[in-house]
């Protein structure tokens, strides 16, 4: 049984890519590796849509005041590949680390990931929620980890 044929009235949010300040992700694994690596190879197959944890909580808590319900898709605006989240990365430091794109063959991981993870706006939009732009949540999240 669906979780939505039980309860119609409740809302599923769905994200991808998410990083945030409390724990590890992505860019912190980057940040990690750049300091001790000269050059740093990155998947540019894979597209997604990173999202800030605390942009995806303030949506979260504007939902819930909305009464929103159903799937509703939850990402900060734009989309990348990794390799462009990574060069992006190392821009906003100021890091010197070469970046080079690869390929998800050349990059194995234990699970398969997807190519295409962008999720649409439109679902979150229709409650006039807006989302930042992935790199603006990148920043603000480079300055809240430097504090």
């Amino acid at each position: 049984v669906k979780l939505l044929e039980l309860l119609p009235e409740c809302a599923i949010v769905r994200t991808s890519w998410l990083f945030d300040t409390g724990g590890k992700c992505f860019p912190d694994t980057i940040i990690k590796i750049a300091a001790t690596r000269p050059t740093i190879d990155v998947v540019n197959d894979q597209r997604g849509s990173p999202t800030f944890a605390l942009d995806l909580a303030n949506a979260i808590i504007q939902l819930c005041r909305k009464n929103a319900a159903g799937i509703i898709h939850a990402t900060n605006r734009g989309d990348c590949t990794w390799f462009d989240f990574a060069k992006e990365i190392l821009a906003k430091t100021g890091s010197q680390t070469i970046i080079r794109p690869t390929t998800s063959e050349k990059f194995v991981r234990p699970a398969e990931r997807p190519k295409y993870s962008v999720l649409s706006p439109a679902s979150l939009e229709k409650y006039g929620i807006p989302m930042a732009t992935w790199q603006d949540a990148l920043s603000r999240y480079l300055k809240e980890r430097s504090t």
